[in-house]
């Protein structure tokens, strides 16, 4: 699964745990990283003349997939506006990809569905509940959000983007984690964003 750009000389320095990005921590450090984490092509072409939406584009964020290669996967997203937790699994079987569900918690590499809480979740409206729904990618500490058109340090995300979209939903008061779906990588990959 391609998930970090291809690595140069000088980007093997970077990645490295001794290198002075990797030591002094803060801003930098993820100013670089986020630069290194890829972004599928085609993005905003499959938001625009695809209708895709936070589903689809975490899941190609998270397996490298093209956009072709994502809406094979997800045929009801021309149909439909969301995508329910049985047709993201359903994604991830039919590309053969393993995955764990973790209920109610933050996977460290992986998908997770964001549940907005209000009024329609304290009230047991569960279809109701499930139209206030979002999917991110996180990989380690870093977050794909289709709001923010890439990826971006998880307390960034909370502030910036995160935010704004409950100041967007009306009656919304916060936020938990409904899903989490944990995807097994390659131990070069992990080692590798475990040092970001």
């Amino acid at each position: 699964m391609p998930y970090l750009k291809d690595l140069d000389d000088d980007d093997r320095g970077f990645w490295d745990a001794g290198s002075r990005y990797q030591r002094s921590g803060g801003w930098m450090r993820h100013s670089l990283a986020v630069d290194r984490i890829k972004v599928p092509a085609g993005f905003d072409l499959a938001i625009t003349d695809h209708g895709m939406r936070c589903g689809p584009l975490a899941f190609a964020a998270i397996t490298g997939l093209s956009v072709e290669e994502v809406l094979r996967c997800f045929p009801e997203c021309h149909f439909r506006p969301w995508i329910s937790r049985t047709d993201m699994q359903r994604a991830f079987r039919k590309l053969g990809h393993e995955f764990v569900r973790l209920n109610e918690t933050w996977p460290a590499m992986g998908l997770c569905l964001v549940q907005f809480t209000g009024p329609w979740t304290r009230r047991n409206f569960a279809q109701a509940a499930l139209q206030h729904t979002h999917w991110i990618a996180v990989l380690g500490e870093y977050i794909y959000d289709i709001n923010w058109g890439g990826w971006l340090p998880r307390q960034n995300w909370e502030e910036v983007v995160l935010e704004e979209l409950l100041g967007a939903i009306s009656d919304a008061d916060g936020w938990r984690i409904l899903t989490g779906y944990e995807v097994p990588i390659s131990a070069t990959l992990m080692r590798s964003v475990s040092q970001i």
